[in-house]
């Protein structure tokens, strides 16, 4: 029997054995010299009103619709209302929302007032300036992508049907003419309305534009002759162009060649005579021509 077998097997459990020892014995010290879990940085919260739910602009703000939450010291907005008693003291305990307040919203001083605020379309336009409306479709108004604050090139558009309307005839020549009427103009309102079941917004039926006296009468005349259209400025364009509207050129209707057929009356030759009439008067006697009525002759 050879002995080198049996001694490399007992030699390899021996090292089996002892490599379970040693690891062992690692993992034991390894676990005991763990560090300990870092500690949690502690976060100071303070009680703030904040809205229960939504708010519209114009609602009551008041107990009911408020309620006491905890907020970050850290991260405390300006002017934010901390209880009911400052409510009580800046608003008699009761005020309205200038604007949307979401649901869980802290409740600023600035987004409240004592009365209700009113949409005035006056309050918004510039001394010495007019607003004036007309009317858009879909395809004029740019699909409904131009909003308050865009600023639009106004376009007057006269097409065929539109000239023989004005003129009356029955044939034109004229092709449609389109002429720009103002040019880099601030839209100051929409017609439109947003719906959370439908995606974008509803095309607008009419605009608001904020223009000079002059501009104003120029448009209201340009409305009459034919269809406004608009044309949206890009943003960096609008920033770029001086913020004063630019009248173009006045509205000019193209009126079409009119031909009209007017026929030639002919008349028969008529003959023209005189006759001679004598007058008796007393003792005297006078002869004299006299033109007498034409005749027609055949």
């Amino acid at each position: 029997m050879r002995i080198t077998p049996v001694v490399s097997l007992g030699l390899s459990v021996v090292l089996g054995i002892a490599a379970v020892f040693i690891g062992r014995g690692w993992l034991v010290g390894s676990s005991d010299t763990e560090a300990p879990p870092a500690q949690v940085a502690q976060v100071e919260l303070v009680e703030v009103l904040v809205a229960r739910t939504d708010l519209e602009m114009g609602e009551i703000v008041d107990a009911s619709t408020v309620k006491v939450a905890e907020w970050p010291s850290s991260h405390l907005p300006k002017g934010v209302l901390k209880s009911t008693s400052d409510l009580a003291r800046l608003f008699d305990g009761e005020a309205f929302a200038n604007g949307l307040i979401i649901a869980g919203e802290p409740i600023l001083q600035a987004k409240l007032s004592v009365e209700p605020p009113r949409l005035m379309l006056s309050a918004g336009i510039e001394p010495g300036r007019r607003a004036v409306s007309i009317r858009v479709t879909d395809i004029t108004g740019v699909s409904g992508f131009v909003l308050p604050g865009d600023r639009v090139d106004i376009n007057l558009l006269q097409t065929e049907e539109r000239l023989e309307k004005q003129v009356r005839v029955d044939r034109l020549d004229a092709a449609p003419t389109i002429h720009p009427v103002l040019s880099n103009v601030l839209v100051l309102g929409v017609d439109q309305a947003f719906s959370q079941t439908m995606e974008g917004a509803a095309p607008s039926r009419a605009m608001t534009f904020e223009v000079t006296p002059e501009q104003a009468r120029i448009l209201a005349a340009a409305g009459r002759l034919g269809e406004l259209t608009l044309a949206l400025i890009g943003q960096e364009e609008a920033e770029l162009a001086p913020a004063e509207a630019v009248v173009e050129t006045k509205p000019v209707v193209t009126a079409p060649v009119r031909r009209t057929y007017t026929p030639r009356r002919t008349t028969r030759p008529v003959s023209r005579s005189s006759a001679k009439i004598r007058i008796i008067h007393g003792a005297s006697e006078q002869e004299v021509d006299t033109p007498v009525a034409p005749k027609e002759t055949s």
